[in-house]
């Protein structure tokens, strides 16, 4: 089956995310506009689901630059809830690495740019 399930990110998954990256020098995104089917509280995008899109661009910022890694622990900030039917805008960055340890910042942003999510994993390259 290889990667064509991914739930975050193969199109061939009718019921995973979807996601597509851009890549811009040192900072990778993805945006996704999450509908009732993504809802924890009437009218709020499920924490968990942030989460997982957040670990998801982690994975492939690390890939796009020849790092294949797992998620050690990510400490995750919930700054304010975000809305459904709004695009939320994510973004990443390495902020170091040491040896075969990667720590990586992530954000979620809503529609007025306010960091609504911020995150720090530890990834770690496997061979």
């Amino acid at each position: 089956m290889g990667d064509q399930m991914c739930f975050g990110c193969s199109p061939e998954n009718p019921r995973g995310l979807q996601l597509t990256f851009r890549y811009e020098e040192e900072t990778t995104y993805t945006e996704f506009c999450p509908d009732n089917t993504h809802q924890s509280y009437d009218g709020v995008f499920h924490g968990g689901l942030i989460i997982t899109i957040m670990d998801e661009l982690i994975g492939k910022h690390l890939m796009h630059r020849n790092h294949k890694t797992v998620t050690g622990r990510m400490n995750v900030r919930f700054k304010r809830t975000i809305p459904l039917q709004e695009t939320v805008v994510l973004g990443c960055t390495t902020e170091k690495q040491k040896g075969s340890l990667f720590i990586v910042k992530a954000w979620a942003e809503i529609k007025n740019g306010e960091r609504a999510v911020t995150a720090e994993a530890h990834m770690m390259e496997i061979l």
